[in-house]
């Protein structure tokens, strides 16, 4: 049996021994496949976004038809968005941008979910990781790419499933199985790689399997960060237009030197949650640049700074991003994907 196949018989069984009924459906290659590959076990996808014009949409909505799911789409008011907001900070602990804006559209479908009466939802989380989907794995060599998935097979983790258990559905990322990860051992970094209109494009193996189950449409989709794809990358925006000098005062009482306006009013907001920030006396060893937390692996999970082997920090948002390049998804941890 080739990999792919393999893979779709592993995510089946998975599904039917967790008892999922629905799975976060964004239409993007993972998500997609998962869904593809337990459509006759799945009864709904669950799909949140920002307003009817996202992107996301009509890829999910097209996949749910052809699968004959239920559609749920969640567009949610301004108060929905809040409250995510605020559990999201609560699960996360953390004041990274990306990091929280990323679990929103996540804690709207997962809601949508608890309201449904589902108790276990499968997702896509996991692809990424392990058939090297991101972009920015594409023009490393391939010794890097080969360290970069040996380490994330241990470190990576996925905020859907913490949000999931804060509030009371389970979620499985069904790619990310132990079974999963064996299987796709036996490809090489380029068994991952396809070259699609003279470009590159990772997972392989999934999109030409999606082709043959009759889903082309996504098949070949171009990668879209879930804050896109979900219309919510505004929201990063407007934390930003919501921080004050108080607020920057603030981070500077406690000794942070924060590198945007967003991570300014998220402190404020995770505070007025009766959060505790980290403290200096907590473990032991390198410290982030900008917040004073711990480094676990170069990286800080409070405000989302990376620290590279020369000691170069990287903020994973920052001011400077702010009017250049769109908001980048999670890498290191295993964010929501697709």
């Amino acid at each position: 049996m080739h990999v792919p196949a393999l893979v779709s018989e592993i995510v089946r069984s998975v599904v039917a021994a967790r008892g999922c009924r629905a799975v976060l459906l964004s239409g993007g290659v993972d998500s997609s496949f998962v869904a593809a590959s337990a459509s006759g076990q799945l009864e709904a996808g669950l799909t949140a976004v920002a307003s009817p014009r996202a992107p996301d949409l009509p890829y999910a909505s097209a996949v749910a038809r052809a699968l004959g799911l239920t559609h749920a789409i969640v567009v949610p008011s301004a108060r929905d968005v809040e409250e995510c907001l605020d559990l999201c900070i609560e699960v996360s602990r953390s004041i990274d941008p990306i990091e929280i804006a990323c679990g929103i559209p996540l804690c709207l479908a997962l809601r949508r979910a608890r309201e449904l009466g589902l108790r276990s939802v499968a997702t896509g989380d996991g692809g990424d990781e392990i058939f090297v989907g991101y972009r920015f794995l594409l023009r490393k060599s391939l010794r890097e790419v080969e360290d970069w998935l040996e380490r994330v097979e241990r470190t990576a983790s996925f905020s859907s499933v913490a949000i999931g258990a804060a509030l009371g559905v389970d979620v499985l990322p069904a790619l990310f199985d132990e079974r999963v990860r064996e299987v796709a051992r036996l490809l090489s970094v380029e068994d991952r790689v396809a070259l699609i209109a003279r470009q590159r494009v990772g997972k392989a193996p999934l999109r030409r399997a999606l082709a043959l189950m009759g889903l082309p449409l996504v098949a070949w989709r171009e990668k879209e960060p879930i804050l896109r794809g979900s219309g919510f990358e505004s929201l990063i925006e407007e934390w930003s237009s919501r921080a004050s000098s108080s607020d920057a005062e603030l981070a500077t009482r406690l000794g942070m030197r924060l590198p945007s306006r967003a991570h300014l009013y998220l402190l404020k907001r995770y505070l007025s949650l009766g959060l505790e920030p980290p403290s200096a006396s907590e473990g032991s060893g390198p410290r982030c640049p900008f917040c004073g937390s711990a480094l676990a692996n170069g990286f800080c999970r409070f405000c989302g700074t990376y620290v590279d082997s020369s000691g170069v920090p990287i903020p994973h948002y920052s001011d400077e991003l702010m009017h250049g390049a769109a908001p980048r998804s999670s890498a290191s941890r295993g964010s929501p994907r697709r």
